[in-house]
This record gives structure tokens, sequence and C-alpha cells, in this order.
């Protein structure tokens, strides 16, 4: 179930136009870019289109459903799961990248950083719904 999540997760990058389609990926003297790099040249991508995304890889949480939600419902943000469990140095490097361009999006277009509040908000949502 984790793979078919994770390719869904990825083909939702392309179709949101959060990826880096027709972007160069290598450097003007034609080495290749760092993941870091790649990342951070893909969210330009995104914000070139209006797309305000957010990406997140590592050890998935009980409320990532309802952290999208909440992104998307209250601030048109895109929540893109690349990775659950399965985390190499160079993705996270690219989602580094990726999300430090993102943030200063974020933080410029809504004058504060609401990923850590939605996420608040999210993690608040699920505990209430799972009150015993």
């Amino acid at each position: 179930m984790k793979k078919i999540t994770i390719i869904v997760a990825c083909l939702a990058v392309v179709l949101a136009g959060c990826s880096s389609r027709g972007q160069s990926v290598a450097e003007p003297d034609g080495s290749p870019l760092s993941p870091y790099k790649v990342g951070q040249s893909e969210a330009n991508a995104a914000l070139s289109q209006g797309k305000l995304c957010w990406k997140l890889c590592g050890q998935p949480m009980a409320h990532d459903g309802l952290f999208r939600q909440v992104l998307k419902d209250d601030y048109k943000i895109d929540l893109l799961i690349v990775a659950g469990c399965n985390v190499t140095d160079e993705l996270e490097q690219h989602v580094k990248g990726y999300n430090e361009i993102m943030t200063k999006a974020i933080v410029s277009h809504f004058k504060k950083d609401v990923i850590p509040l939605a996420e608040s908000m999210a993690k608040k949502q699920f505990e209430e719904q799972n009150k015993e």
C-alpha cells in the first residue's frame, strides 16, 4: 500500500504543477544540479505558476490527511507527500531546497509561517476525533 501512496504522491506533484517540468536540471556549465538545487528549481517553477505547495517526507503522521485538508482548505497550499519511511539523503536535500523556497513565499504571502499552524491544527483535530 505504501508504494501506491508514493506513486500517487509523485503523480500529484506532476498534476499539481509543483514539479520542474520543462525546467533546466543542469548548471550553466552542463554539470547536474544537486538535489537541493533541483528542489529549489521545482519550487520556483511551481511559484511561477501561482502554486503554493509543501513537500513532506519521512515517517507518516497519523494526521497527514487532516494536515493536507487544513493546508488546502484554509491556505490553498497543496501538501505533497513524496516518500514514507524510505528517505534517502538526496531526497532529504531535495525536499529541504524545495521547502526553503516555499517557506519564503508562504511567509511573504501570509505574513507568517502557516505550515506549523496548519500541522498543529490538524493534530488537534485528529486527537479530538480519536478521543475515547
